[in-house]
């Protein structure tokens, strides 16, 4: 894994893909109120994916209204690792922030489960909410780390080389899961069998009929090119999970109130961009998928709620505590 400190020439991403800038120069995450600041962070998302752009788009906006006082530098493609790997690398002061799904902390990595959201706004409205100021708190007390932007992501579905149009039809499946225990009983409670892989091994394990289908987001299935080994998407749409941008709350503090100003109003401007490009970009992969003869199916989502949300209900008590998930349904 690569290490970066605060001293580290900065890189520029230009149009969602990392590139050397020959105009880099070296900045300091350390520096004081009055000089120039930088934020190293890491991104497991692709280069070319959208939030990688709506981050880029934050960096550049950040620059411009601070006259580079602050420059956020993006480090896409997993470069530093994965999410984990990065926030071991901001406790140890080599980096700033992280953009990702994955932080550790339960109470943040369980909004993956199935149908605590209807759809992406009730997902934004709850995370900007009162309900998830605990779970930040969180990741602040684990790893020294606050939210700072919460990106929209296309909703989780199925693809697969059986058509399922109801549970029943994925009876004994085999589905690529996140390996997650919760999300292994998910799926478990539909008949599936769920198969704990790697997202960077979702490809491989549909090629070689390890797996028969597999859920992720819409967009990352598309990213990893699911289409060029699948027959049928079925649009569970069972979760709206979002992907989080944190930063080191000492990197936080160490800047003016004016920059910490800037920062957090350009990643709102930044998200806005990315929930309207996605949805454009939902219509854009299911009608490509299509050309390429795959076979979109609404599946009766009642039904795979049906049996999915009890498990959720099972692990929100034990993990968030007894009436969080009910608020999440009925206040927002």
């Amino acid at each position: 894994m690569t290490s970066f400190s605060r001293s580290r020439t900065a890189c520029a991403v230009t149009a969602g893909v990392l590139m050397l800038s020959a105009a880099c120069t070296s900045t300091s995450g350390d520096a004081g109120s009055g000089g120039s600041h930088e934020l190293i962070l890491g991104a497991t998302s692709a280069g070319g994916s959208l939030e990688v752009q709506a981050l880029q788009r934050w960096a550049d906006a950040v620059a411009e209204r601070s006259d580079d006082r602050l420059t956020v530098t993006i480090l896409a493609d997993g470069q530093l690792g994965s999410e984990l790997e990065t926030q071991e690398a901001i406790i140890n002061g080599d980096v700033h922030g992280v953009s990702g799904g994955v932080t550790g902390v339960p109470e943040l990595d369980f909004l993956a489960a199935a149908y605590i959201f209807r759809d992406a706004d009730h997902m934004l409205e709850v995370m900007r909410s009162d309900v998830a100021e605990p779970w930040s708190e969180a990741w602040v007390e684990q790893s020294g780390v606050e939210i700072v932007g919460v990106l929209e992501r296309l909703p989780r579905t199925l693809t697969s080389n059986v058509r399922v149009e109801e549970p029943g039809d994925a009876d004994g499946l085999d589905v690529r899961v996140p390996n997650t225990e919760f999300q292994i009983d998910i799926w478990e409670a539909v008949g599936a069998t769920p198969v704990g892989i790697p997202s960077q091994e979702v490809y491989s394990a549909l090629e070689t009929g390890v797996v028969d289908a597999q859920e992720n987001a819409l967009d990352t299935a598309y990213a990893n090119a699911v289409g060029d080994v699948q027959q049928y998407v079925t649009l569970t749409e069972h979760t709206y999970m979002p992907q989080f941008v944190g930063v080191s709350v000492a990197f936080l503090e160490s800047l003016p109130d004016d920059l910490q100003e800037i920062l957090r109003d350009e990643m709102r401007a930044a998200e806005e961009w990315l929930s309207a490009e996605l949805d454009t970009a939902y219509t854009d992969i299911l009608e490509e998928w299509e050309s390429q003869g795959l076979e979109i199916i609404e599946p009766d989502v009642d039904a795979f709620r049906e049996l999915m949300y009890p498990v959720t209900e099972q692990y929100a008590a034990d993990i968030w505590g007894d009436g969080v998930l009910d608020r999440i349904q009925s206040e927002f």
